[in-house]
């Protein structure tokens, strides 16, 4: 089986990812995953699901903040948290066993880049990670390769588009919005496993996050996942005519879609972004 995986961004919700990644584990066999791509804090998940290291993914999140107390995410990101983290996620020397797309920002040159690490320099790894969370608004760009890059997200937040051209029997896209959206055009849509996570159940815990609240999360996106995959996986994670099946069934009978076209999302935001972001003397 070829099949791919898009992880949103979302920062403090990004604790969901890591139970949605466990329960995943229990229908999907990683050597099956050939290509991954991801956004602001679902590259740091994704990285840690590929190199088979949920649990210092979730070590991450359960040592945000200490028991009884609270974290805003804005001291998260203006005190660069997460950076000290990254190195004691990254792996040296550990080869990739799919693509791992990370969608950033070079402001300079106001382009949106999708950087495939699982090719990249293994120095430059852990740069990559700190650029994909990089918030624009409160964290300094991270220098890669003469690049000064930032999180991507604040563009393309579910950067589906490097999954476009592969060979791919479909994809499970897992995104925080009340939008069940048609990604590109309907034949391509046809094969999107869509594993939705409402944004209003995770707001306040997005914001400030506690320890209690964050073991939820995880455990409410591991309990999530399983109860949408085994709709799609009933007969297997590899019997595609159900697969689609369920996928077109869902379409139809689901809540309202707005069409997601990629291109038009980049050609919106990148200049808007950073135009504005420049203008505030915000990137630097």
């Amino acid at each position: 089986m070829n099949i791919g995986v898009v992880l949103s961004g979302g920062m403090g919700k990004g604790a969901y990812q890591v139970g949605a990644l466990r329960a995943l584990n229990e229908f999907v066999p990683l050597s099956d995953i050939k290509s991954i791509s991801c956004a602001s804090i679902g590259a740091l998940n994704g990285y840690a699901y590929l190199t088979e290291n949920l649990d210092a993914a979730e070590d991450l999140w359960m040592n945000m903040c200490e028991e009884g107390k609270r974290l805003f995410m804005t001291q998260i990101l203006r005190n660069n948290m997460l950076a000290p983290k990254i190195d004691k996620l990254y792996v040296p020397g550990k080869e990739l066993p799919a693509s791992l797309y990370c969608v950033l920002l070079d402001w300079e040159h106001k382009d949106l880049v999708y950087k495939d690490i699982s090719i990249s320099d293994d120095s430059n790894v852990p740069l990559y990670l700190k650029a994909s969370v990089s918030f624009p608004v409160y964290c300094p760009s991270v220098h890669i390769e003469n690049i000064n890059y930032y999180d991507g997200a604040v563009v393309d937040n579910i950067p589906i588009y490097p999954l476009m051209n592969s060979d791919l029997d479909y994809i499970i896209c897992l995104y925080f919005d009340d939008i069940y959206y048609k990604f590109e055009s309907n034949d391509f849509d046809k094969k999107i496993v869509k594993l939705t996570y409402p944004s209003e159940i995770a707001v306040k815990q997005h914001i400030i996050l506690r320890k209690e609240s964050i073991k939820d999360m995880i455990k409410n996106g591991y309990d999530r996942t399983i109860e949408l995959l085994k709709i799609f996986f009933e007969k297997g994670y590899d019997n595609l005519d159900h697969i689609y099946d369920v996928i077109e069934s869902r379409s139809h009978n689901g809540p309202s879609t707005n069409l997601r076209i990629t291109g038009d999302v980049i050609a919106t935001k990148v200049n808007q972004k950073v135009l504005r972001l420049t203008k505030n003397k915000v990137l630097r």
